[in-house]
């Protein structure tokens, strides 16, 4: 039963290599060894469909031997090796991003907190439940914060979104040290995230100003995009990283096992 686990969990890290190739290059490499399969055993036999057909078939069938030795080349030179590197450090970054979504969940925690509302779980509210409670709450209050085991006082909320802007630059800055293990979408997700608590929510820098009704109304939406963005981020994560997530923690077990 333990030698089945294992020749599952290995034949699990085997296919996760292919499963994280390009997948242009995945169904380009498909046609190309179908076309080659197609030439040499269906094609070569069928005469002609007109002039110089068996010229142009014999150079696509060259092309695509061409596009396939350069694809194994790719996969064993390039893709393999950014594929290690992936699996090594996504224990670092999913920290890290652990750290920018909780950073957001305590922040709607700080909201309820305050205005003495039940804590439903961690999902990310509406816009007008957010819009709603940032009405009530005045910003030049005291507020308390959850960080890590801990809960701060922060003077006010101008101090609070300093906090976490700073905490937000320091955590992108780290993730982007290892910007060849992150796709696109996660590099746009992270600058976003920081561009919304630097641009907006920490727009004063930590120095109270007056708004219209001295309320968080002024940071109502940029409080709920910054806790959409960072739940997008933690489900994109637990999505397109799931292949070096089970490879990281495979790795793990068979060093413990050694």
């Amino acid at each position: 039963m333990e030698m089945w686990k294992n020749f599952k969990e290995r034949l699990q890290v085997i296919t996760g290599k292919f499963k994280t190739v390009n997948k242009t290059l995945a169904k380009l490499l498909v046609i190309a060894i179908l076309w080659v399969i197609i030439y040499d055993f269906i094609l070569v036999d069928i005469p002609e469909w007109f002039p110089k057909a068996s010229v142009i078939g014999l150079l696509t069938r060259n092309l695509c031997f061409a596009f396939m030795t350069g694809f194994i080349f790719y996969f064993v030179n390039t893709h393999l090796s950014g594929h290690k590197t992936k699996v090594k450090t996504y224990r670092y970054v999913a920290n890290k991003v652990s750290t920018l979504d909780n950073m957001s969940i305590n922040l709607i925690l700080s909201i309820k907190h305050t205005l003495s509302l039940q804590n439903s779980g961690y999902e990310v509210p509406s816009r007008d439940d957010v819009s709603h409670w940032c009405k009530q709450i005045p910003n030049h209050i005291p507020v308390s914060f959850r960080v890590m085991a801990y809960t701060n006082i922060f003077p006010n909320w101008f101090k609070l979104f300093e906090f976490i802007d700073t905490e937000t630059i320091k955590n992108v800055k780290d993730l982007l040290t290892l910007r060849d293990s992150l796709d696109s979408e996660t590099l746009r997700l992270i600058t976003n995230i920081e561009n919304c608590t630097t641009t907006f929510l920490n727009m004063s820098k930590g120095v109270p100003f007056n708004t219209q009704n001295n309320s968080l109304e002024f940071w109502d939406l940029h409080i709920y995009e910054y806790r959409k963005m960072c739940n997008q981020l933690v489900t994109h994560l637990k999505k397109e990283y799931k292949v070096y997530e089970d490879e990281y923690h495979y790795l793990e077990r068979k060093e413990k096992r050694a």
